[in-house]
């Protein structure tokens, strides 16, 4: 469970840092969980973020690239 929130954690700040900013976000419904874990645990670290307002978008789609497990777009 670990590992799977490094990943989660480490594609949400790509998502952040990389990506240009849409008008509005939306995240898939199997995301929600992660994107409010990795509010909760910015939390844990003293930090304050609000995914709805920074309009960080989620979507799982198939990647063809083999072995890439995110992508930002």
């Amino acid at each position: 469970m670990y590992f799977i929130r490094c990943i989660i954690i480490s594609l949400l700040m790509m998502s952040i840092t990389n990506c240009s900013v849409e008008s509005s976000s939306e995240v898939d419904a199997e995301l929600v969980y992660y994107f409010q874990l990795f509010e909760e645990e910015a939390v844990s670290r003293d930090i304050s973020i609000d995914m709805s307002s920074i309009l960080v978008s989620g979507y799982i789609e198939n990647i063809e690239t083999r072995g890439t497990l995110g992508q930002c777009k």
